[in-house]
């Protein structure tokens, strides 16, 4: 069973905004995160679910993620 992860929408006006946002970056790895979650390989196949004023507000499907080379991760999500 795959895990899921929650991100704070930060600096997302609207929840419109937020998605358009998301839409302009489709083909690229827009989210990062400065450290890989212990149980990163049981997130592959799961979900982050996006939380803007207290409230879920939407689901992007993980892929996984990959390493940068600044140390940082990138979070992989499926273009939709």
């Amino acid at each position: 069973m795959a895990l899921h992860i929650t991100k704070i929408a930060f600096r997302a006006e609207s929840v419109g905004r937020l998605r358009r946002w998301l839409e302009s970056h489709e083909s690229e790895a827009p989210m990062t995160t400065r450290y890989l979650p212990k149980r990163h390989a049981e997130m592959a196949g799961g979900s982050l679910y996006w939380i803007h004023e207290h409230a879920i507000v939407g689901r992007s499907p993980l892929l996984g993620f990959a390493q940068r080379d600044d140390g940082r991760w990138w979070i992989r999500l499926e273009p939709r």
